[in-house]
């Protein structure tokens, strides 16, 4: 109980801590006690209530992530069709340059990297894992 430990502290250290209702002691423990138990359980309901949303496949997230909208009858997310096809092509660019640098090493014989458009990418605006996931969370 973290509340019974921050008290002890206190105590420990010379203050006090004094409340309106007055309670101190046991009472003040017992009023703790049944403050801890009420925080349980809500917390265990608002974890029941997120699983069965999720079963469902309904949003309960206060955004959108970037590339979904939600439906509003439903409550579920569906690809946008304006953006969907864009955060597609941040994920997708990185794959295609890297499976084409792979096809000129391999053709050629040469272990070095030639400059390909994965490493292009990487350059670029999007094309970096750390700037894709920057853009994804605006």
């Amino acid at each position: 109980m973290d509340a019974r430990r921050a008290l002890d502290r206190i105590e420990g250290a010379g203050g006090r801590l004094l409340s309106e209702e007055g309670a101190e002691g046991i009472s003040r423990d017992i009023l703790l006690l049944m403050a801890e138990h009420e925080r349980l359980r809500h917390a265990d309901s608002f974890r029941r209530a997120d699983a069965s949303a999720a079963e469902r496949g309904i949003h309960v997230g206060s955004r959108v992530p970037v590339g979904y909208l939600v439906d509003p009858e439903t409550r579920r997310l569906v690809p946008d069709p304006e953006m969907a096809p864009v955060v597609r092509g941040l994920f997708e660019r990185p794959r295609r340059g890297a499976e084409a640098a792979h096809s000129e090493r391999t053709t050629k014989g040469s272990r070095s990297k030639p400059r390909t458009e994965a490493f292009a990418a990487r350059r670029g605006a999007a094309g970096s894992q750390s700037r894709r996931q920057a853009l994804l969370r605006t």
